[in-house]
């Protein structure tokens, strides 16, 4: 489409192909081809020469990275295009609030209320403007602090207008409503949790929940892993309490309380489920109960582990996170994995596969 096929339109308004360069060059200047024919259209409609700045383009960033085209005019030029409609009843004076203090002139908040003829019934169009959504700051705030009442009253006329007039003022803004900065929210990338950080999805400490989101699809598995998809990765991982890499303090509270077994394995888990059975009876008939805890661990794989320590029933619980040392045993192509020792519970230090501190939680 030629931009000159756009002008002009009405008979009064005419507009030459020199004054399209103009105003392409100065008030339109830096729009596409496709913005800039939106632009001369839109004074068009308006029945505003491009030239005589009464609408000027603007073309803001929203939160995503895409471009919106914008038009900014004045609150004489949107009263001008109500009051053409014929159904223009006037407006009452803005109405402010929410004052500051004492020694505060600066209103909070300003409402306008727009009258128009519908259907021969008089109606009201009210709209409310806050300060803090349209103070632009202190660089160009000047004219704000010294006629904060003109200024928010403005911004509430012109969102009135536009409620009243929907059609006539589509896309029409004044200055004064656009002269806030509309800023993108800073985000961060989502990261994998390690060692001792808490996933903000999920709350589980050093890994996801099968549920979570974040959490990496889970490879084949029969009824236990292999021993060397047990272990921890334990490169680079940061302890949350003391700050060591790949280590404790021996103050830390995640150090090591006694010497383990170097046959068992470390390793934290969040316990999914929890089921109680019983072996099947000996020689003298009788059985022996143990758990079977369904876990994740900190490379989002689930797994069964066994525990026959009854003094550790009372305490194991489903959703928990638990710091643990396990020990494994292969019966054919299986591999079985009983729990052995219990470091920490749902945040509770233990010693001897019982609470350390003096007297016991509730879990």
């Amino acid at each position: 489409m030629s931009t000159q096929e756009l002008v002009p339109v009405q008979p009064h308004l005419a507009v030459t192909s020199e004054q399209i360069a103009i105003a392409r060059n100065t008030v339109a200047k830096g729009l596409n081809n496709d913005q800039f024919a939106v632009y001369l259209y839109n004074c068009q409609r308006q029945g505003v020469h491009p030239l005589d700045g009464l609408i000027v383009p603007i073309v803001r960033k929203e939160q995503d990275g895409t471009e919106r085209l914008t038009f900014v005019t004045t609150v004489d030029l949107l009263r001008s295009r109500a009051a053409d409609t014929g159904d223009y009843a006037g407006s009452d004076d803005p109405v402010f609030s929410e004052y500051g203090g004492d020694n505060d002139n600066t209103p909070g908040m300003a409402t306008v209320t727009v009258w128009k003829f519908v259907q021969g019934q008089k109606c009201s169009f009210t709209a409310t403007a806050r300060y803090d959504e349209y103070y632009p700051g202190e660089k160009q705030g000047f004219m704000w602090r010294s006629k904060p009442h003109v200024m928010l009253g403005k911004c509430s006329e012109g969102l009135a207008l536009r409620k009243a007039f929907p059609k006539q003022l589509a896309g029409l803004y004044l200055e004064e409503e656009l002269a806030k900065e509309n800023k993108p929210r800073p985000t961060k990338p989502a990261e994998k949790p390690v060692g001792q950080v808490k996933c903000a999805e999920c709350n589980a400490i050093g890994f996801h929940l099968p549920k979570c989101s974040k959490r990496q699809p889970q490879a084949q598995q029969g009824q236990g892993p292999a021993p060397e998809q047990q272990s921890p990765k334990e490169e680079n991982v940061m302890c949350g309490d003391c700050g060591v890499v790949n280590g404790h303090k021996p103050e830390c509270k995640y150090a090591k309380k006694a010497e383990s077994n170097p046959d068992w394995t470390e390793t934290v888990v969040v316990i999914n489920s929890i089921e109680k059975k019983e072996t099947r009876p000996g020689k003298d008939n009788t059985t022996k109960p143990y758990l079977v805890l369904g876990v994740t661990d900190r490379d989002n794989l689930e797994w069964n582990m066994y525990c026959w320590h009854k003094s550790l029933f009372q305490y194991l619980k489903p959703k928990q996170m638990m710091v643990c040392q396990f020990s494994t045993r292969k019966d054919g192509d299986k591999t079985f994995c009983s729990l052995e020792k219990v470091t920490e519970l749902a945040g509770v230090q233990f010693a001897d596969n019982k609470p350390a501190t003096a007297s016991e939680p509730q879990f």
